[in-house]
Formats: structure tokens, C-alpha cells, sequence
């Protein structure tokens, strides 16, 4: 799966940030979803259903924090204030990792990777065009939408 995200350089709009926490479950060892992307000042939620302790924890400058252990049915969370990739690791459990990507711009979704998505109701103007997976590797591309080509943006990503 691949994060992607549509940030206006031309027209900042104010974001929306939803009332109800985004959720990245710890289960079965491991992250659920391992990938999210949220606005900045958006609340994520760790909730451990797993039958033993977890330790959710970041050292990536957008958000370094340490959730300490807690064991099942507890529940942690975090605001992500500042744009960026946040990389996610379990203290206990060295094979969980996922990732957070934290945008400025509501205008984000995730799909599987090497599929098309679509943004609609894009105004002419430029933007760059963020793609992130769950190891956190990001790749950027500015890209000027015209007057012709202002209804929908179409993409593959490979």
C-alpha cells in the first residue's frame, strides 16, 4: 500500500481536522494499518489487542515519542503537530514497523501500489504530489494542473 497525498503550493486551504482519532491497532504483532496518513493536528490512537505488552515508539523528527510499555486493552495516544513521515517501531517486537504520513492537505488516500487513484475538483494551479509506503520511503513530485485538465487528477503509481 502507498500513501498519497495532493498539497496545494498555490492555494493553501485550511484543514480539516477530524474530530474522532485516526486507530493504528497493535495485533497479531504487528501494526493495523501499517500505513496512515492524516492532516497535521490530527489524534492517533495505539490501542494493544494483543494478549501481551507493546512499546510504540518514534524517533523521527515530525513526532519523537515513546508510548512505554501497556499490555492489552490499553490504549495510547499521540497528535502529530508538524508535517513529515513518522516511523513506528515496537521496543519488545523488532519486526513491527509502520508508518504515519502527516500532510498538509486533506486531500489524501491510500492504494495499493502500481494502481491508478484520482483526486477530483482540483483547481489550475501547482502542487506537489507525495507517494509513501509503509518503510516510510517518500518520493515528491511537483506537477502544474491547467485549465483544461481542472476537474480530476488520474495517476498510476509504479
Amino acid at each position: 500500500m502507498v500513501a498519497v497525498a495532493l498539497e496545494s503550493l498555490d492555494h493553501p486551504t485550511p484543514l480539516i481536522v477530524p474530530d474522532t482519532p485516526f486507530v493504528m491497532a497493535q495485533e497479531n504483532t504487528a501494526f493495523v494499518p501499517d500505513l496512515m496518513v492524516v492532516p497535521v493536528g490530527a489524534t492517533v490512537t495505539f490501542p494493544n489487542r494483543d494478549a501481551f505488552f507493546h512499546n510504540v515508539f518514534s524517533y523521527s523528527p515530525p513526532r519523537n515519542f515513546d508510548l512505554g510499555r501497556y499490555p492489552k486493552g490499553e490504549t495510547r495516544t499521540v497528535t502529530f503537530e508538524m508535517s513529515g513521515i513518522v516511523r513506528l517501531f515496537c521496543e519488545i517486537h523488532a519486526s513491527m514497523f509502520a508508518s504515519i504520513a502527516v500532510v498538509n492537505t486533506n486531500r489524501s488516500q491510500i492504494v495499493p501500489a502500481g494502481s491508478e487513484f484520482v483526486f477530483t475538483d482540483v483547481e489550475p494551479g501547482r502542487y506537489r504530489l507525495l507517494a509513501i509506503d509503509a518503510r516510510g520511503r517518500r518520493g515528491a513530485q511537483e506537477i502544474t494542473v491547467g485549465e483544461q485538465s481542472a476537474r480530476a487528477i488520474a495517476m498510476t503509481l509504479e
